[in-house]
């Protein structure tokens, strides 16, 4: 496994499988791990400079994101990117999202306005800067803040592993995102403005306009017959 150079170490009290997480979700999004690649303890303990226990605890969370494949007596490596898994995980996003809105909207935002603007401005500046990892998890953060306002830990725990396969499709394996970023833009802008504004019909319109064609951009580049 060709290492991808000293992890960072985030400043502050964090845990330390936290890191690791961090650190090799990065690797895996940004493309310095490519799919197939096999990742061994030792080198990602002289990488990361920890333990193991950390690290498998890293490992298998990654794995139950869909992100990397481990399994007894074979080699852990970094997942590919499965059309399948993406198409299922567009469509249950949307449900998701819908479920959240119809929740949330109209009720009192106000705890939520800050949160949701600076996601939304994260959104923006990945844009601005033409980098699809931030994008990614910009737009991922964003509809984060509506899922979490819901405070169901259920619909929390399948977000977070929908969001990484959905990350993953975003920005496959590099900084540039093959989706229309100035038309998801303009979606992120107008659901950020509707939730706000208390207008649900305005936010299921933002959220028709979001999904469409970043469907039409999956089905052009994994148009497969048993998933069009």
């Amino acid at each position: 496994m060709p290492l991808p150079g000293s992890a960072e170490r985030p400043a502050g009290r964090t845990f330390l499988r936290d890191r690791a997480y961090d650190a090799l979700f990065d690797a895996i999004q940004s493309g310095q791990l490519l799919p197939g690649e096999v990742l061994r303890d030792e080198e990602l303990m002289a990488w990361l400079g920890m333990s193991r226990t950390p690290i498998r605890h890293a490992l298998i969370r990654l794995a139950e994101s869909g992100l990397i494949e481990m399994s007894a007596g074979r080699q852990t490596t970094v997942a590919e990117l499965a059309p399948d898994r993406t198409n299922r995980a567009l469509f249950v996003s949307a449900m998701f999202n819908e479920y959240a809105a119809r929740r949330v909207v109209g009720t009192d935002v106000r705890a939520i306005a800050e949160a949701l603007t600076a996601r939304r401005d994260e959104v923006r500046a990945g844009v601005e800067s033409g980098d699809g990892l931030r994008i990614a998890r910009g737009v991922s953060a964003f509809f984060r803040v509506l899922t979490e306002r819901v405070g169901n830990a259920e619909l929390d725990g399948q977000v977070a592993r929908i969001d990484t396969e959905l990350a993953r499709f975003l920005s496959p394996g590099g900084a540039v995102t093959t989706v229309d970023v100035q038309a998801l833009r303009s979606a992120v802008d107008a659901v950020h403005d509707a939730v706000l504004a208390g207008e649900l019909p305005a936010v299921l319109d933002a959220f028709q306009a979001l999904y469409v064609p970043t469907r039409e951009s999956f089905f052009s580049r994994f148009r497969e017959p048993e998933i069009d």
